[in-house]
């Protein structure tokens, strides 16, 4: 990534994704390309939408805007996207920390949401504890088919998250 403009993703002889490295970081055209392109790969979890709705485990949110297909999803995240939530908040993703890897600049938090690995970016100065509340705001989410690995499309998503109440 660091050293073309462009990138070509091959998955088994195949081209998965064509583009410039940071649509292909933000916008992966599937789990393998998900799960392949950055350090550490995008946090992939089951899920399920229904009616605007997304159910992560227990977690419900009310999803600002529609995604292309009900029922089981492949939920992405990628770790810096996810972040602590204050002490008074409960709402969120009840994670449990398994170990910490010590990068320097930055902590990865690997751990588990209800069985479901999942890692977070840190900074070294944050306090360290067994037992999280994850937040991730909404335009980080990204969806994927659970049978085929595609990104799903969000349907008028811009236009809906325009038009939320203050």
């Amino acid at each position: 990534m660091t050293l073309a403009d462009r990138l070509v993703v091959l998955n088994g002889g195949r081209i998965e994704q064509m583009g410039a490295r940071l649509e292909i970081y933000h916008r992966s055209a599937s789990t393998f390309v998900a799960s392949f392109i950055g350090s550490p790969a995008m946090n992939l979890l089951d899920a399920e939408v229904s009616s605007s709705r997304l159910r992560i485990v227990a977690t419900v949110a009310a999803l600002p805007f529609r995604v292309a297909a009900e029922g089981s999803v492949t939920l992405g995240i990628r770790a810096e996207a996810l972040h602590p939530a204050p002490a008074a908040t409960s709402a969120g993703l009840p994670f449990v920390c398994d170990f910490v890897e010590e990068l320097g600049a930055r902590r990865l938090v690997h751990g588990h949401v209800e069985g479901q690995p999942l890692t977070f970016a840190l900074s070294p100065q944050a306090a360290l504890s067994q037992h999280f509340t994850l937040t991730v705001p909404l335009e980080a989410l990204h969806f994927f088919d659970t049978a085929s690995g595609r990104r799903l499309a969000l349907r008028d998503a811009a236009r809906q998250m325009m038009e939320l109440p203050a």
